[in-house]
């Protein structure tokens, strides 16, 4: 805390951010500063997900799920893909 954070991903129309996890965040200072970051973003109203580097890696098509479905629970239309 107190420092300058990045976000990874901020869908700011919608108030989704992501936050990937990499290595850094087993130390448990590194863990409590980003808890206490994760709390202060959804006591002012934002949603914020979560993902451990390595399901970015191997599994992405469930980080992009979860991310889609915060995404529609927040209001976000996808572009139709029919064609006119």
């Amino acid at each position: 805390m107190g420092r300058v954070r990045y976000l990874d991903v901020y869908y700011e129309d919608w108030g989704v951010q992501v936050e990937i996890d990499g290595g850094q965040h087993l130390e448990i200072r590194t863990y409590w500063a980003d808890m206490a970051r994760q709390n202060a973003l959804w006591t002012a109203g934002d949603r914020l997900l979560r993902f451990p580097a390595w399901l970015i890696r191997d599994r992405p098509h469930e980080a992009i799920a979860q991310v889609r479905q915060a995404l529609l629970a927040a209001g976000w239309q996808p572009a139709s893909t029919t064609p006119s």
